[in-house]
């Protein structure tokens, strides 16, 4: 098979199992099996693909058609401009969580501010707070051996990592100027709305039995561990907005800053200060 028969073969079939843009996505995976430049291909596509680099296509075409995120095939995802190593093992970062990101660099902090990241995955709010703000000391927290794992070679020592549960939080009271997380929030009875790539990210870093639950908890526990006028910064879901308004309402102690939108005018970051 030519490089050209191949992209279009895996076109139709991306197309015909409802992946959306399927030309750019076998463009992807061709890319990936062949292992050179989008230029070289289109360069030669005429040239007879070898045995391995079919094989290697068709496995992960096959793959892809099964919905398996493309981010996993790659292993990499970009987030506020840097790639991040990613795996089935962490959740795929989006782009509005980079709104947690932009609020935190908003606040002013004093530059050797401390920051905790619960739940941090793939570290991506972890990693890019601590090199954008290179004074702070950032810890991430995750309760999954595998997210811990992809999160030490994306941290390359930039943070400082516990494996804990953001529900327990492993630190005494009043220790971290800054708190962040993007905690589960889909809840179980919305799961099946998800598009079908989800089904392949961890179970454990979506899903939440009572979305009051989680964010109550992250709240107190949360507050427990700023020192006084501390911030806690989160991601909601969508159309969440509301409820968590009320879930704040109800808590003692904190003040809410700023529901942020993220950038397709979605509320999705709240911003709260410890009293």
């Amino acid at each position: 098979m030519v490089l050209q028969k191949a992209l279009l073969f895996g076109e139709e079939l991306l197309r015909s199992n409802g992946i959306s843009e399927p030309r750019w996505n076998a463009e992807k995976i061709l890319l990936l099996a062949v292992k050179q430049e989008r230029s070289k291909i289109y360069s030669e596509l005429n040239r007879e693909l070898t045995g391995l680099e079919l094989h290697t296509f068709e496995t992960l075409l096959r793959k892809r058609a099964d919905h398996f995120p493309l981010a996993y095939l790659e292993g990499t995802q970009e987030f506020y401009g840097r790639q991040f190593l990613v795996d089935p093992g962490v959740l795929i970062p989006r782009p509005e969580t980079e709104e947690v990101v932009r609020a935190v660099l908003e606040l002013g902090v004093p530059e050797s501010v401390r920051i905790l990241d619960l739940g941090s995955g793939s570290g991506c709010i972890a990693v890019t707070l601590a090199l954008e703000l290179p004074q702070a000391t950032v810890y991430a927290i995750d309760i999954s051996i595998d997210a811990l794992r992809i999160l030490r070679q994306n941290a390359s020592g930039t943070v400082k990592m516990v494996h804990g549960d953001l529900f327990a939080i492993p630190f005494l009271a009043e220790l971290f100027d800054v708190v962040v997380a993007n905690p589960p929030y889909v809840e179980i009875s919305s799961f099946h709305e998800l598009p079908a790539e989800t089904k392949w990210e961890p179970y454990i870093a979506l899903a939440s039995g009572s979305l009051e639950e989680t964010y109550r908890g992250l709240i107190r526990q949360s507050m427990r561990v700023l020192k006084p006028e501390g911030i806690l910064v989160f991601e909601i879901g969508y159309g969440q907005a509301d409820r968590i308004r009320r879930i704040v309402a109800a808590e003692k102690r904190i003040r809410l800053i700023q529901v942020r939108n993220d950038q397709q005018s979605i509320p999705r970051v709240f911003v709260l200060q410890k009293l």
